[in-house]
């Protein structure tokens, strides 16, 4: 399989979270609010790391400040995997 490119763009983000002390209260906390936003996330094989789906009509902004609040507490680290132009 290669990836040659997007045929159409359904308007979905990506953010990456890595969560300092792997699924504590914290990050768990951080998880159920981003689900409450309308966004759904998955972990990996790495129990600290998380990929959340913001989908289209979701507001980003408040993706942002929720992640963005739970790093400068320092419970967290986030990447903005795949945003749309204009983000």
């Amino acid at each position: 399989f290669r990836f040659t490119g997007v045929v159409r763009s359904a308007g979905h983000r990506t953010v990456r979270i890595v969560a300092f002390a792997g699924r504590d209260a914290e990050a768990t906390q951080t998880l159920e609010a981003l689900t409450q936003l309308g966004c759904s996330w998955e972990g990996s094989d790495v129990p600290c790391l998380f990929s959340v789906d913001v989908p289209h009509d979701v507001r980003y902004a408040a993706v942002l400040a929720l992640v963005n609040a739970a790093a400068a507490a320092g419970h967290v680290d986030f990447e903005e995997a795949c945003i749309r132009p204009g983000d």
